[in-house]
Formats: structure tokens, sequence, C-alpha cells
């Protein structure tokens, strides 16, 4: 967490998301920017971690429990090979209403077009815990 007069960030993540099938995973951050204990938008920052050189997001979609959210904007950020491991950095915007729902899901994850799903693992809960106690720090009034 960062704090200024009326400005405070709050950065969460690495969270690891594993592929169901495969050996590809996904590594997700939020980014949300506090302004007078609001937050219009939270920002979504994923690396997918593949050794498919053709990979594409396609129809990608957020995970919440049993809901899928379709995201229609995407921003690819770069592409860069370590190894044999290709990395595709991307990013998109949520609300803080849908930020919220994900913390208090019991699982979530990303779809990827329909040759991709990752979930997260059995950390979640813990992480989701955290992140959520210093978003609601944020929003708190002194």
């Amino acid at each position: 967490m960062y704090r200024n007069m009326d400005e405070e960030i709050l950065f969460a993540g690495p969270i690891n998301l594993r592929q169901n099938e495969g050996k590809d995973y996904v590594q997700v951050d939020f980014t949300a920017l506090f302004k007078n204990k609001k937050c219009d938008s939270i920002r979504c920052n994923f690396t997918v971690y593949t050794h498919n050189a053709n990979f594409s997001l396609g129809t990608f979609g957020l995970q919440t429990d049993s809901v899928t959210k379709t995201i229609s904007q995407t921003e690819k950020m770069y592409l860069s090979l370590n190894n044999k491991t290709y990395l595709y950095r991307y990013g998109f915007y949520i609300t803080e209403s849908e930020f919220d729902h994900l913390l208090i899901s019991q699982v979530f994850g990303f779809a990827i077009s329909t040759n991709y799903t990752f979930n997260t693992g059995k950390k979640w809960k813990k992480q989701s815990r955290e992140i959520k106690q210093k978003a609601d720090m944020l929003r708190q009034t002194f």
C-alpha cells in the first residue's frame, strides 16, 4: 500500500493461476487507486507463460465461482521469450464491485478462447482474505 494526502494505492500480487490441463500458467496482479476512499476501477495485469509460440488471447473471460464475465477490452502490453517460454502480458479494468466479488469467491480463474482454463490454487483463500483486508482499510475513514 502507498499513501499520499488524498490518494492511496493498493497493489496485490502476483497470484498464480494454473492451467487445468497442461503446464502453462498465469500470474495476475491488481492495482487500485483510491481517491478520497473511493476507487473507480481496478487495473488487472496478467502474464501468460506458455510454450505455444502461436498463443492468442481470443475470447477472454474472468471466472468467479460459477459466473464468467467476458472481458471485451484488453490491452496487449508486450511479448517476450525467456528460454523456450513465451511471456504474453495483458491488462484490463474491472469495477470495484467486480473486484469485491472476486475476493469473496472460493476460486477465480481465466477462460481464454476454448483452449485454456486457468484457476487459483489452495493459497487463494488466504491471499484473497489479505487483499480484502487491505482494500477495506483503504475505504475506511478515520
